[in-house]
């Protein structure tokens, strides 16, 4: 239903930080993927600490381990490209994950029907909650910063097989932009 991706390079303190907040959140029940982007510091060792120590307090935690050093808008694409769940959520090493107000977000992924599902702003701001199935035209007639705090990687849901068939090749497109994951976006805006 939910495959949760994290992206790193050389910041496996972050790692370790954003993996405690994950394994006490209800999030960990789902698939968690370290996509290492080939780190020169001790991520590998930090994820197997991790796993030995806290291991069991995850359905599935693995780690995969780039061949070079793609940059995080790659490896971003990447994440999506080897998810195999009906939605997938990338988050940086850094993230800050609210554990105790997410069970709107898992009812939303319970129901399978949305081709987005936005979680929130950037982890300094306050987390806004409107009607559990709102437009983003909605959202900024609102005054929802929609395309700002969506510009935020992880605080997005993307539901995988739409972005693995329709826009793949338009985020690679649009990496240079540090954006992969806009087309995407302006997609599920153009469409209500």
């Amino acid at each position: 239903m939910l495959e949760i991706f994290v992206i790193t390079y050389n910041r496996s303190e972050f790692l370790e930080k954003t993996l405690m907040y994950l394994k006490d959140s209800k999030f960990s029940n789902f698939q968690i993927t370290i996509q290492n982007n080939c780190s020169t510091d001790d991520t590998v060792e930090v994820f197997h600490s991790f796993q030995t120590n806290y291991g069991k307090s995850f359905q599935s935690l693995k780690l995969i381990t780039n061949l070079f050093n793609f940059g995080p808008n790659v490896n971003f694409l990447k994440a999506i490209e080897l998810s195999q769940s009906k939605y997938t959520w990338v988050l940086c090493d850094d993230d800050v994950i609210n554990a105790l107000d997410i069970d709107d977000v898992l009812k939303i992924i319970d129901e399978e029907n949305f081709d987005l599902i936005h979680v929130g702003a950037h982890p300094e701001k306050e987390r806004f909650i409107f009607e559990l199935k709102e437009t983003p035209r909605k959202l900024i007639e609102k005054g929802y910063r929609y395309f700002a705090y969506c510009s935020f990687m992880p605080c997005n849901i993307f539901k995988t097989e739409l972005f693995q068939n329709q826009f793949l090749i338009s985020g690679y497109n649009n990496v240079a932009n540090a954006y992969p994951h806009m087309p995407y976006l302006f997609d599920v805006f153009l469409k209500d």
